[in-house]
Formats: structure tokens, C-alpha cells, sequence
């Protein structure tokens, strides 16, 4: 990068990642291992790198295009490898654990679902949007594979993410594209889910069956679609006050992780990195807004507000920093990308306008 640019480009954006390094520097110095110390600069400096990755370069859509795809397949890697080594060992052996071929222990399946948000929110753009069949090919095997994998864990967000972002990606694709023929699209859409469903009421080569029988469909019927987080979050909220500088001592209390990243950063880092992360979220609300509002969109920009939403909505669900905090590295990163992106296009724009 330093090779390439001469000089390190910063961008005002910096500014909360570098607030969250800085409360997640100084708690890891009261709290944790010098490990933990080294590690907690890794968020600020994902931030750099995603920003310089575009700084005065020409193709910017490629190189937007093939990071996030090294990141794809370097998520839907880890997530198959977890898939093949639970399957061969049993699923059902473990309840609501997996065995992470990373560490070599039985971890929360929570993992599982941190991991699918970047393959939900990359498949959109696979399938409908990229050229190439490889890819689109990819796409459709790693959304089968994120449904086998979540209903033999019964994970249930990962659905939840999945018809979120279909419908808004979908949504704003199927407005703002104006050579695609749109009454094909809804045939073919509607042909695919008679299909599906024809499958599954004719019970065609047992799948009905093993939809009923599978982990997903009993927890379902035990708990529904009810959640406990409303609750996780008041239980830790009345903590607060108590433990302002993080240590992980609201979650020996609750006796559960904060299931949104707010909270688990709280939680784990301290008030420094939190208001670093609320302005993170005000920055990302921002830079969504200006992709879908932006006019003639680039395909590049589909695969930037799906995996975008993606991955925080993922955030908002799960106990990311004790679950992946990789996924945090990959928002912060990807969050670099756009606001060089959002930049580098308002120049244009400005420049356009002149001539």
C-alpha cells in the first residue's frame, strides 16, 4: 500500500474506528493478555487499508469486486470445512455447539450464523447481477450450503438475514434496473417457488419429511420465533453505570453474551469503544443511504449495500466480538472501501458537472 500510494491516506470517516481502537487499546491493557493488546489494532488499521485500497487508483470497481470476493470465499471456506467436520462427527451429537476446526474445540453455533452473513450478502450478487457462471454457480451452492449447515444447527438469524436482504437488494434492483425484463423475472421467481413448494407437499425423495424431522423444525416448534435478546439487553443495560470500561464483568452477571454489538462491545471493551461504535453506526446509516439514493448504479454498488446491511444487521443479532470479531475487521474494512468509493464518486460528479 505505502509502496504503491507513497504516503498513507486518511479520511475524517477514521475517526470512530479510531475511538473504538483507542477504548479497546486501553481496555485491553487493564483487563486482558498482550495478545489482546496487539489484536485491538487491527480495527482501526482495517479502516486504513480499505480506504487506501481505492486512494488514486483508476479501477476501482475490479478491485472493489475481487477483495470482496476473496473475502467470500474465504468465509464460505471456513464455514464448509465447519460443515464437513460436524457432519462427519454427528450434528446432533452436540446441542447448539460445533466443533470449530480452527480451534480445535466445541464452540456456539453462533459462529455459524456470523459466518453466513457475508455469504447472504454476496449470493444476491452471485446469482442475479455478476456475469460470470462460475460465480453465480458458487453463489447458489453456498446459499445450500448455509441452509444445510443452519438447519442441522438450528440457527434461525441467518434465515431472518436472508429475506431481508433478498427483499431490499431485490427491491432496489428490480426499481432502479432499467434493461431487465422485469415480467420474466417475476415468471421465473414464481416458477421457483411452485416448484419448491410443489417438492415439499408431494414429499418428492423425502425432503418434506426431513424438513420436519430436522433440528430447526423442532426448535421452531418448542420456541417459535420468540427471542430473548429484548431481554439479554435490559439485564445488561442495568449494569452499565457498574463496569464502564469493559472486562467482560455485565456478562458474569447476566450469565449470557449481549447479543447485539453495542452491548458485547460494551460489555468487553468499555464506554470509549461504545461511542466509537455508535458513531460507526450513524456513519453507516449515512453511506447506505447515499449508495441506494446514488443514480445509475454500478453492479459494484449492489454487492456494497448487501453485504454492507448484511454484516451489521448481523451485528445487531449476535455477540460478535466474543463470537467472530473477524466479521468486525470485515465491516470496519469494507467500511474504509465505500468512504473512498463515496468520495472518489463525489469527485467525479463535481468534475462532470464543470465540463
Amino acid at each position: 500500500m505505502i509502496k504503491n500510494n507513497k504516503k498513507i491516506k486518511i479520511d475524517k470517516e477514521f475517526i470512530f474506528p479510531l475511538i473504538i481502537n483507542l477504548g479497546m487499546f486501553f481496555s485491553s491493557i487493564i483487563y486482558y493478555r498482550l495478545d489482546d493488546i496487539v489484536k485491538s489494532l487491527n480495527y482501526s488499521l482495517a479502516f486504513i487499508v480499505g480506504y487506501n485500497l481505492l486512494y488514486k487508483k483508476r479501477k476501482i470497481n475490479k478491485i472493489c469486486e475481487d477483495t470482496i470476493t476473496c473475502i467470500y470465499i474465504g468465509f464460505l471456506t471456513y464455514l464448509f470445512l465447519i460443515f464437513m467436520k460436524n457432519n462427519a462427527i454427528g450434528f446432533n451429537k452436540y446441542h447448539r455447539v460445533v466443533y470449530d476446526v480452527w480451534e480445535h474445540k466445541l464452540i456456539l453455533v453462533t459462529l455459524v450464523g456470523l459466518l453466513c452473513s457475508v455469504i447472504i450478502g454476496y449470493s444476491f450478487f452471485g446469482i442475479f447481477i455478476q456475469n460470470s457462471k462460475i460465480k453465480k454457480i458458487l453463489s447458489i451452492l453456498s446459499l445450500i450450503l448455509m441452509i444445510m449447515i443452519n438447519i442441522k444447527t438450528a440457527t434461525r438469524t441467518p434465515f431472518i438475514l436472508f429475506i431481508c436482504i433478498y427483499g431490499l437488494i431485490g427491491f432496489i434492483f428490480f426499481v432502479n434496473t432499467k434493461n431487465i425484463n422485469r415480467i420474466k423475472i417475476v415468471i421465473l421467481c414464481s416458477i421457483c417457488l411452485i416448484s419448491i413448494l410443489c417438492v415439499i407437499m408431494n414429499n418428492t425423495f423425502g425432503i418434506r419429511e426431513l424438513i420436519l424431522e430436522s433440528p430447526i423444525m423442532k426448535r421452531l416448534a418448542i420456541e417459535g420465533i420468540k427471542t430473548s435478546r429484548n431481554k439479554i439487553s435490559k439485564d445488561y443495560i442495568r449494569y452499565v453505570f457498574d463496569y464502564m470500561w469493559g472486562g467482560g464483568n455485565i456478562n458474569k452477571h447476566v450469565g449470557i453474551l449481549a447479543h447485539n454489538f453495542i452491548l458485547d462491545g460494551y460489555d468487553a471493551y468499555g464506554i470509549i469503544t461504545i461511542i466509537g461504535l455508535i458513531g460507526l453506526t450513524v456513519d453507516f446509516l449515512k453511506n447506505t443511504f447515499r449508495l441506494i439514493v446514488s443514480r445509475n448504479k454500478l453492479p459494484i454498488v449492489y454487492l456494497f449495500i448487501s453485504i454492507y446491511v448484511a454484516i451489521f444487521i448481523q451485528m445487531c443479532l449476535e455477540p460478535v466480538f466474543e463470537g467472530y470479531p473477524v466479521l468486525v475487521m470485515c465491516f470496519i474494512f469494507l467500511h474504509g472501501i465505500i468512504a473512498a468509493y463515496l468520495k472518489k464518486r463525489k469527485k467525479y460528479l463535481i468534475i462532470k458537472r464543470r465540463i
